[in-house]
């Protein structure tokens, strides 16, 4: 089984459920990755042999497009569409960031972290 992914995609997003997080944004951080399922090695040094890294950030930039309350409405959204691209996909991780949370205190960030198994 092989992992591929992205760290750290920054995405101006409205999420939250207070109305100036939905009128004001934040720079969401998104980490996602993927296990996929390859019977090769790679000699043939094909791009279709491999997962797209740009159809990777394009599926989570167009749903972190999409404003929402919950972040764990986002991610799994990310997750299932992500997991409907390819039969070969085994596993998807999904971390989103949201710093400077509007909470009392110092917190650098507030995060939701899934794993999911794809089952085919």
């Amino acid at each position: 089984m092989l992992k591929i992914g992205l760290e750290n995609i920054k995405c101006l997003s409205y999420h939250g459920v207070l109305d100036a997080e939905r009128a004001n944004g934040n720079n969401f951080i998104v980490n996602i990755h993927v296990w996929y399922k390859t019977k090769t090695e790679f000699e043939k040094d094909l791009l279709e042999e491999t997962y797209d890294y740009s159809l990777l950030s394009n599926i989570v930039k167009e749903e972190m497009a999409v404003s929402v309350y919950l972040l764990e409405n986002v991610a799994y959204r990310i997750i299932n569409r992500v997991a409907s691209t390819d039969k070969k996909i085994k596993k998807v991780y999904i971390k989103i960031q949201k710093p400077n949370p509007p909470l009392k205190g110092d917190i650098q960030y507030s995060f939701v972290e899934i794993k999911k198994k794809v089952n085919r």
